[in-house]
């Protein structure tokens, strides 16, 4: 699992204005909920990802993990924090659900979705298999 959030890091460094500035793997993601946290700089201003890794996104457990997302801002952060469900494959209604709600999201096809506060970045790529 630690090789999808190298393959979503790594489409993530190469949108355009965005600098990668720290990625770590929590070793405890049983319980903070977090398998990733990863920094970065869009267009200058910083940004924190929170990535939550699935094994499977089918519609009735992304809806679940949005709701989760939802009730977990801080809204007391200095750095603004985006919450990012990634998955080995996305099924497109899931896609389109987590897009609605305008929640990050990205799978081993290397789609994305990432709405920050500076951008807008889609990339949406064939469903894996």
């Amino acid at each position: 699992m630690q090789s999808l959030i190298t393959t979503v890091t790594e489409a993530i460094s190469t949108l355009p204005d965005v600098r990668l500035l720290r990625l770590e793997v929590d070793p405890t993601a049983l319980e903070t909920g977090t398998d990733a946290e990863v920094v970065l700089e869009v267009q200058g201003n910083p940004v924190c990802l929170f990535i939550h890794q699935r094994k499977s996104a089918y519609p009735r457990d992304v809806r679940a993990a949005a709701w989760h997302f939802s009730h977990t801002q801080d809204p007391l952060r200095s750095v603004p924090g985006v919450q990012m469900l990634i998955a080995p494959s996305l099924p497109q209604n899931s896609r389109k659900y987590l897009r609605e709600q305008r929640m990050a999201y990205g799978d081993s096809s290397g789609s994305l979705f990432l709405p920050l506060p500076q951008a807008l970045f889609y990339i949406d790529r064939p469903v894996p298999r």
